[in-house]
């Protein structure tokens, strides 16, 4: 079986069903990690945003989040200097606090 960060390097290298895959792995804990935040109606709502900003950009905190990487070992596995994922994880963790504070 794969890691979330061989299948997050595919994502980002053109292969979207290894980021479903993720999903699939996830959407489980991140939906009871909304609900306890922000409450069962919108929980909901938030992991469909979760998934979305994940896709988009938010590869850096998976790696971190789940995976357990430091910044710089997200950095080698995405290809990027270790200040861009640096820079990535914080606005990713701030549009992520930002969601869930909405959301309450």
């Amino acid at each position: 079986m794969e890691t979330d960060g061989t299948l997050i390097e595919r994502s980002c290298r053109g292969r979207p069903d290894a980021f479903v895959e993720v999903v699939r792995r996830h959407e489980v804990a991140v939906h009871g990690f909304l609900a306890r935040r922000a409450g069962p109606q919108a929980a909901a709502d938030l992991l469909g945003e979760v998934w979305v900003r994940a896709f988009a950009g938010r590869e850096v905190l998976l790696l971190v989040a789940w995976e357990q990487l430091t910044p710089a070992e997200a950095a080698a596995v995405l290809g990027v200097p270790p200040g861009t994922a640096r820079s990535r994880l914080h606005r990713a963790r701030a549009a992520l606090r930002l969601a869930l504070q909405e959301a309450t």
